[in-house]
């Protein structure tokens, strides 16, 4: 009998049908590999935004502790024009404070007056950053006395926290040991003494969740990021 010539090449390729099934496993494999990986990028982003965010809670804290350790009284006495005397309120750090010189020498330590409080708006001073947050404002104490003020072009301005609401969101209580037998009593008044500042500053750093899909509407709750006490070696035992 004889053979059909080309019979091995007609056999030889991929039907239309076993083209349809091989591109119907792509697509599912395809689907099942970018839900993976699309999940696998949401765990990374907020992995990396978490990192981020217990980095700048360390640097607020290393921040505010090395100012406060350093924290004194200058000017005994309030002036009217000059506001160089300790203020620790409910909401707002606003001090004296030593920055010590290169290598802990003293001769090229700086004076600054330093104040700590929660804006309504970053994007003033970072463009990058919009909402609320809690800033650091300081100048040094020679343009304070100059009669500069915290808004002027030699103070320095820093973002050291977003999203921190303008109410509950920076809490401060100032304590002194008490001569009753109470002990430790922590306040939230303002600090009233002009010529020494508190031996112990419980702070409490509240921040707005970051915002998701499905709470645009809601009304985020701020939790707590950070709460600590900072001792300060110059304060007073008693609040006199």
């Amino acid at each position: 009998m004889p053979r059909r010539a080309g019979g091995a090449a007609d056999r030889a390729g991929l039907t239309f049908v076993e083209l349809l099934i091989a591109a119907t496993i792509f697509a599912i494999l395809g689907v099942g590999l970018s839900s993976h990986l699309r999940a696998a990028m949401v765990v990374w982003r907020r992995t990396n935004d978490a990192a981020d965010q217990s980095q700048r809670v360390r640097i607020l804290l290393r921040r505010m502790g090395q100012d406060l350790a350093n924290a004194t009284v200058i000017n005994p006495q309030p002036h009217a024009d000059i506001h160089d005397v300790p203020h620790f309120g409910s909401a707002q750090l606003e001090f004296i404070t030593v920055v010590p010189g290169r290598d802990g020498q003293p001769q090229f330590a700086r004076v600054q007056h330093v104040v700590y409080e929660v804006v309504p708006e970053l994007s003033a001073i970072d463009a990058a950053a919009h909402g609320p947050g809690l800033i650091r404002r300081a100048q040094s104490y020679a343009a304070l006395r100059a009669g500069e003020t915290m808004q002027s072009k030699t103070t320095q301005t820093s973002v050291m926290l977003p999203g921190v609401p303008m109410s509950e969101g920076f809490e401060l209580r100032y304590a002194y040991r008490s001569a009753e037998p109470r002990g430790w009593v922590f306040d939230r008044k303002p600090w009233s003494a002009s010529d020494h500042v508190p031996r112990l500053v419980e702070v409490v750093i509240r921040q707005l969740p970051p915002k998701t899909d499905s709470d645009t509407q809601a009304r985020r709750e701020p939790v707590i990021v950070a709460a600590t006490t900072f001792a300060v070696p110059a304060g007073a035992l008693v609040e006199r």
